[in-house]
């Protein structure tokens, strides 16, 4: 068993600054759908007891050999970290930080977690490749001469904007512009 922690830097604030499918994929180390199977709690090596859920690993599109291993993820309780996912036995997109080879895989208040139902037929493409060609460039809020050649300019946070449900951002002669999930 892989064990995922719930890590908030040290003052409890969790600023998030990835706000395009995209950009998890491409900042995040590991992407993975899996089914949250269980709820307990798990004494840690230093003898902290976390709460926690078991994931069942359905398929890897980033982050090492996971493939149908059960990982561990521990929640924040009573941080700005705090995480409480409802999602037993069905599939989800997981996005975290960690590594795989060194069972230090973790979640916290800014991963991505949703509902793979709830995807959009795009955003399964932009997962299973077509999101990896765009990783050199960055999705930002920037408009004109603000943004750098190689920004995609992101207007707001909406998940379910077209931008967000099928367009993803690529590079194309040195500068990155958005285009349809082909």
């Amino acid at each position: 068993m892989i064990s995922l922690f719930n890590i908030c830097p040290p003052s409890d604030a969790c600023p998030c600054v990835d706000f395009h499918l995209q950009s998890f994929f491409c900042n995040w180390d590991f992407v993975i759908k899996g089914e949250f199977l269980t709820e307990r709690n798990v004494t840690t090596h230093s003898g902290f007891s976390r709460e926690g859920y078991d994931i069942l690993v359905k398929k890897v599109f980033k982050g090492g050999d996971l493939l149908g291993k059960v990982i561990f993820v521990s929640r924040m309780v009573g941080t700005s970290c705090e995480i409480r996912y409802d999602y037993r036995n069905t599939d989800c997109l997981i996005i975290g930080r960690g590594s795989s080879t060194s069972d230090n895989m973790y979640l916290n208040a800014c991963s991505y977690v949703s509902l793979w139902s709830q995807l959009s037929a795009n955003q399964i493409k932009g997962i299973h490749g077509a999101y990896s060609a765009g990783c050199n460039c960055t999705i930002w809020f920037c408009s004109g001469e603000q943004c750098a050649p190689t920004t995609c300019p992101l207007m707001d946070l909406d998940r379910d904007s077209d931008k967000a449900l099928k367009e993803r951002c690529v590079s194309k002669n040195g500068t990155c512009t958005w285009e349809s999930v082909q």
